[in-house]
């Protein structure tokens, strides 16, 4: 309904909204035709039987991989820690489709200029939590 309102007080023409599952929605994206793919705050899914149901799993990695330029980039933040190590451990697998653009510790704690804060992002930053931004590089084939 928030995003609703968004498209209307903006006048936005071009929105489309899908009330789904986003890796439906991505399938149908012609491969190698996306320059930035951002993951922003995913659901966490803490409990360990839920583990498969992220986002940072090896399945849509593959696939966020397949639609992105050579170059492109994929941008995952979150402020929940047991995601993020396990975000770090799937990435490490990922590590021959993508190079992790960091260089130094600051890379990560400081949002990259073009990064959109989300709501979930400002009540993290409001509750004193710390936020992580990572950005990783497509490698070319």
């Amino acid at each position: 309904a928030q995003a609703l309102s968004h498209v209307r007080e903006g006048a936005l023409r071009n929105v489309r909204l899908h009330m789904g599952d986003a890796l439906e929605i991505l399938r149908r994206v012609p491969d190698k035709s996306l320059a930035f793919v951002y993951l922003l705050h995913p659901d966490p899914w803490p409990k360990a039987r839920h583990v498969k149901r992220r986002m940072m799993n090896d399945g849509p990695l593959d696939l966020i991989h397949a639609k992105l330029k050579p170059g492109g980039e994929f941008r995952f933040g979150t402020d929940h820690p047991v995601y993020l190590c396990h975000a770090l451990m799937v990435m490490q697998r990922h590590r021959h489709q993508y190079n992790w653009l960091c260089e130094a510790a600051a890379d990560f704690q400081s949002r990259p200029g073009g990064w959109p804060e989300t709501r979930y992002e400002a009540k993290a930053r409001r509750l004193g939590h710390e936020v992580w931004y990572f950005r990783y590089q497509r490698k070319p084939d």
